[in-house]
This record gives C-alpha cells, structure tokens and sequence, in this order.
C-alpha cells in the first residue's frame, strides 16, 4: 500500500502562512504523520494511533476520531468522536 508523503504539503502551508514549526499543532494517527510530527511544535496523536504515533506526540487524545470542517474562511469547526459515542462539534478560529 502506497502511503501519502505529508511534508511536502506541510512545507507549503508553513510557507504559505509565514510561521514557524514551533507554533504548528499537528493531529495524526498513522506512519505517514510521523515525519511532520517531529518539526511541529505542538504533535496530538488521536486515541486509537499506532504506538509509534504516540510515543512521539507531546499529547494523545481519548477521542478517536477527529475532523476539522470549515465554516466559514478562516473558521472551523472541530469535531470529536469518543469511542461508541456520537460527534460532538466544537467551533474554533484558525490564525
């Protein structure tokens, strides 16, 4: 199976948005996140990421899923998926 290479779209956003790793949070799961996991400043592995994921995260989370959905440009909301519960909606602002 072909796995995604994320940093090149990491690098472009990064760029893009005139700031530095340290002031990126990052939200993975699998291998493929690990390399741009370890450049960001804030690195949240979700509830059910392998354990590589989350032996490098400063943080894992109880939920298991996780989906960023945008509202309107520059809003978004968060939604949070605990194991055998429903979606709960969180709204926050994107810098």
């Amino acid at each position: 199976m072909k796995q995604a290479l994320k940093m090149p779209a990491y690098e472009e956003i990064v760029r893009k948005a005139a700031v530095s790793d340290s002031v990126v949070a990052y939200v993975g799961d699998y291998l493929p996140d690990l390399p741009v996991m370890r450049r960001v400043g804030l690195a949240i592995a979700v509830g059910n990421a392998v354990q590589e994921v989350k032996q490098t995260t400063h943080y894992t989370t109880k939920a298991v899923d996780i989906e960023l959905s945008s509202v309107r440009p520059g809003a978004y909301s968060l939604g949070v998926r605990q194991l055998n519960l429903e979606w709960t909606k969180y709204p926050i602002r994107v810098f």
